[in-house]
Parts: structure tokens; sequence; C-alpha cells
């Protein structure tokens, strides 16, 4: 599955391609693997990389990335 099959507008909308919606969709596993796997190479693409490890508790949200599902 080619997981760059998305488009994030202005607003912050996901837009997938319908391979990776109809993948999506087939599972609540891939739908929640999918939301946080976008939410990564987002915050890579505008901060070039991801943040420093720390503590379990760690969320990207605290690092100005969330996107809803």
């Amino acid at each position: 599955m080619d997981f760059s099959q998305y488009t994030v507008d202005s607003l912050g909308n996901v837009h997938l391609s319908g391979d990776l919606n109809a993948w999506m969709l087939s599972s609540s596993w891939r739908r929640h693997g999918l939301y946080h796997r976008i939410c990564q190479q987002e915050y890579r693409s505008r901060h070039g990389g991801l943040p420093p490890a720390r503590a379990a508790a760690d969320d990207l949200r605290d690092h100005g990335v969330c996107l809803l599902p």
C-alpha cells in the first residue's frame, strides 16, 4: 500500500485516494494506524524530522500537529 496517496488542505482536512480510503475503511486498526502515520509525515514535512523522544505521554499535538480523522 502506498501511504503517500493523500493530501492535506490548508484547513488540515485529509483527502485520501480511493485505494487508500478503501484500505483504511476495512479495519478500525488500519484507520487508527493511518491517522498516526499521516500525523508523523506531516510533522516531518513541516519541522524537518520528528521531535526528540520524551516521556511515553509525548504527543504530536503538543508540537503543533493534530489531524482529525
